[in-house]
């Protein structure tokens, strides 16, 4: 909200955004994160140029990794997914880090070959992470 009212243009806004949204992952509080990402698709922000990019998600990911709410990060990657946000390698990481929490290796092993279909570099350390579930 104060950034809102700063008068800063909404694309200037962003790396603010982000910060606070990777700093709210950091204490764990991914209720708020997911919260902030809510809000910011129903002002419509994603018009104004405070749309979430990569980074914004990869901290969303993150906050939610590590509270181990795997259904969030599924449907989070879905939503980037459908906005045609390309999961960096960090993000697929911080995602089947959540499977390997739950020892959740069948999510695991779906989600590594979504991201295969879905056209994702898929390198050897997700590979890695992916067995490291088993």
């Amino acid at each position: 909200e104060i950034l809102q009212q700063s008068g800063i243009e909404p694309h200037r806004q962003r790396p603010a955004l982000n910060a606070a949204v990777a700093a709210c992952g950091r204490l764990q509080k991914w209720d708020l994160v997911l919260n902030q990402l809510q809000r910011m698709a129903l002002a419509e922000e994603w018009l104004t140029g405070l749309a979430p990019d990569l980074v914004t998600f990869g901290a969303v990911l993150n906050a939610c990794c590590g509270a181990q709410q795997l259904d969030v990060v599924e449907r989070l990657l879905q939503v980037m997914r459908g906005r045609s946000v390309r999961c960096s390698l960090e993000a697929m990481n911080a995602a089947l880090g959540a499977c390997e929490s739950g020892r959740n290796w069948e999510r695991a092993f779906e989600m590594l070959a979504r991201m295969r279909r879905d056209g994702s570099d898929v390198d050897l350390a997700l590979c890695s992470s992916a067995m490291n579930v088993c």
